[in-house]
């Protein structure tokens, strides 16, 4: 039997009751958690993915400290999406900042999964956003 399970985690997440699916020998299980990430998260993770974090925007960053210590101390992969390029490059800056440079198994680029709901920034509205707009994929971090 195949067992998954997704955790969505975070300080934004909606709280919602587990949601068990079965098809045949393989079962998905999507959690969601409002609160912080921690190592213990990741301990039997294969993967971490920060939907749209905004590591790198002013009033985020700190917040996001505690988490992307986790993210690298656990020595996983790591998809990172953002908003627009904009907010992307401004993520990646930040993570260049704090851990020097970055290995990309998937480098920046717009995401053929992302949104399509644009919306603009309530901060700027000269600036057009939709979730996970553009991504990365980091060997680690």
């Amino acid at each position: 039997m195949h067992d998954w399970t997704l955790t969505f985690v975070g300080p934004e997440v909606r709280v919602a009751r587990p949601t068990p699916v079965q098809r045949g020998t393989k079962s998905l299980t999507v959690k969601a958690e409002r609160r912080n990430l921690t190592m213990a998260d990741l301990d039997q993770a294969d993967a971490v993915v920060l939907f749209n974090p905004g590591v790198g925007y002013p009033n985020l960053r700190e917040g996001w400290v505690s988490a992307l210590e986790a993210v690298k101390a656990s020595g996983r992969p790591s998809l990172i999406t953002g908003h627009s390029e904009m907010d992307s490059q401004r993520d990646l800056t930040a993570l260049e900042a704090r851990y020097g440079a970055l290995r990309f198994a998937t480098a920046p680029a717009q995401n053929p999964f992302r949104s399509r709901v644009v919306i603009a920034d309530p901060a700027d509205v000269t600036h057009m956003t939709a979730a996970n707009s553009h991504a990365f994929v980091l060997k680690r971090l």
